[in-house]
């Protein structure tokens, strides 16, 4: 599975090590392909979701 994470994710990660978004994009990156982001496609993300 591909997983997307932006830049606001992993500064977070870096400045806090042990808070939760830490260990899950540790978690993440250990099982998944993870794609680095630093630019807006949240209308991506919102057209690619499927419906339920």
């Amino acid at each position: 599975m591909r997983i997307l994470a932006d830049t606001n994710i992993l500064l977070s990660a870096m400045w806090f090590k042990s808070s939760r978004v830490a260990k899950t994009l540790l978690c993440v990156a250990s099982n998944h392909r993870l794609i680095i982001c630093d630019c807006k496609i949240f209308f991506v993300l919102i057209w690619s979701v499927p419906s339920q």
